[in-house]
């Protein structure tokens, strides 16, 4: 039904393919999946030779939802297109941002070799942007997964990194509250990221100069 009124109220393409980005992210909110992963395959549809950056996005969004249900070969399929398009387009900040997501998606099931190879890349992509913000994170997740590359268990984060990528996530960055360089406390933005699957905007995170 909410598919046949996006299409009577908004005939142009772009319009449509926005709409059911918004109603997919929508049920992925409700974690009702069959139904958001319907609403961003319809996106797909037409994005798919109107505007491949936009197809990038959405794939990056069906990857979450397939995390969320631990259908790891799917997310790691979805995710690996969702590279490939932002690596063509040269955005060097949604492809750091995916390669975190594929580090988060092998520690979440406990390859963490795996995961400090992505995160490392995605140190290194993300070095070529000045999104400081992003790459602060970037670089607190590799600094933790050496750690723990280093010990021979996971420690007292054992349980709860182990469950979901969102759960690695949180207990990663559990200590990046503590006050920066500037004296200010960090945010979670990586955090943002994942539960909302949404990919920073462009200009934020900025250092002044």
């Amino acid at each position: 039904m909410e598919s046949l009124e996006i299409s009577k109220q908004l005939p142009d393409l772009e319009g449509q393919s926005i709409s059911y980005n918004e109603l997919g992210l929508g049920y992925s909110l409700q974690r009702r999946w069959p139904k958001a992963l319907e609403a961003y395959n319809k996106a797909l549809q037409i994005q798919e030779n109107a505007d491949p950056k936009g197809q990038g996005i959405t794939l990056e969004r069906i990857g979450e939802i397939y995390c969320q249900q631990k259908q790891w070969p799917e997310a790691q399929g979805t995710y690996e297109r969702s590279l490939r398009i932002f690596q063509r387009a040269r955005d060097h900040v949604k492809e750091g941002v995916t390669l975190m997501k594929l580090a988060l998606m092998r520690a979440a099931q406990g390859q963490k070799a795996e995961a400090l190879e992505f995160v490392g890349k995605s140190v290194l992509v993300l070095a070529k942007t000045q999104q400081y913000m992003i790459l602060d994170k970037a670089q607190v997740l590799l600094t933790r997964l050496e750690k723990y590359m280093k010990e021979d268990s996971l420690g007292s984060y054992g349980r709860r990194l182990t469950l979901t990528p969102g759960g690695y996530l949180s207990a990663i960055l559990s200590r990046t509250n503590e006050k920066g360089n500037n004296g200010k406390p960090r945010s979670n933005v990586i955090s943002g990221i994942w539960k909302n699957g949404l990919t920073p905007a462009i200009g934020s995170g900025k250092r002044s100069h």
